[in-house]
């Protein structure tokens, strides 16, 4: 069996389907939100938000931030120095891991660096689920402005 499909896609399909995953995150994460840390089974049904509102959620917003990096300083530009700054200029919370990333890079010691504590390594747990769905499908976008 082959397994090496090509699809061909122009790019405002692409686009638009790079798109859609990046909404679908975006909802995901404003109906998870809520429950977020409860270990049984839940009942979403009628759960709702106003029209246009979204609910607070680092799964995406870190995300956009990076994002805004690219967008600004472009794809060759982009390394955990770079990242780190916006990083500080934009992420608000200052809790968790996000706090003790934030107040070890104000004290000098980088990203990735940023993220250890004494005799402490934060869990990962969710880097992926917060970092790859959205990323992945925006390299072929972002590669060909890399030189």
């Amino acid at each position: 069996m082959n397994t090496n499909v090509m699809i061909k896609l122009n790019a405002a399909s692409f686009r638009d389907k790079v798109y859609a995953c990046w909404i679908g995150k975006n909802i995901c994460g404003t109906m998870g939100a809520p429950f977020e840390g409860k270990r049984e089974y839940l009942d979403v049904r009628g759960f709702t938000t106003a029209e246009g509102v979204v609910l607070p959620n680092d799964d995406l917003d870190l995300q956009l931030v990076w994002l805004h990096a690219v967008e600004q300083l472009g794809p060759r530009a982009i390394n955990a120095a770079t990242l780190g700054e916006f990083w500080l200029s934009y992420i608000v919370p200052h809790w968790n891991e996000y706090g003790l990333g934030k107040n070890n890079m104000v004290r000098g010691l980088l990203s990735p660096l940023s993220m250890i504590t004494i005799g402490v390594i934060p869990t990962v747990r969710g880097s992926v689920p917060r970092f790859g769905p959205v990323w992945h499908p925006a390299v072929p976008i972002l590669l060909p402005s890399i030189p």
